[in-house]
C-alpha cells in the first residue's frame, strides 16, 4: 500500500523507514495505477493485473475453486 500512496499523491508517506523505502523503490517498477486509478501489478508482456491485497487472496481462491476448481482445463482457458 505503500507504493500505491507513492503512485496516487506522488509523494512517500513521512514516516516510512529508510529500509522499506529502499525494497519499495526494487518493486515500484512492478505496478501502475489503471484508468480508474486502482492500484495494478505489471505483467511480464505489460498488461495490467489488479493487485490483491494478501489478506484478500484466500477468499478470492476458494472463490474461483469453488466456481471453477472441477472443470476441465481446457474450458477454463477462455475463461482467463
Amino acid at each position: 500500500m505503500l507504493i500505491a500512496h507513492l503512485l496516487v499523491k506522488d509523494s512517500w508517506p513521512f514516516n516510512i523507514s529508510p529500509e522499506m523505502r529502499t525494497l519499495c523503490d526494487k518493486e515500484l517498477q512492478n505496478f501502475s495505477l489503471n484508468r480508474n486509478r486502482r492500484l495494478c501489478r505489471i505483467t511480464k508482456d505489460h498488461g495490467l493485473v489488479p493487485y490483491l491485497p494478501p489478506t484478500l487472496r484466500p477468499a478470492e481462491f476458494k472463490r474461483f475453486h469453488d466456481g471453477l476448481g472441477h472443470l476441465a482445463s481446457s474450458s477454463i482457458l477462455p475463461l482467463i
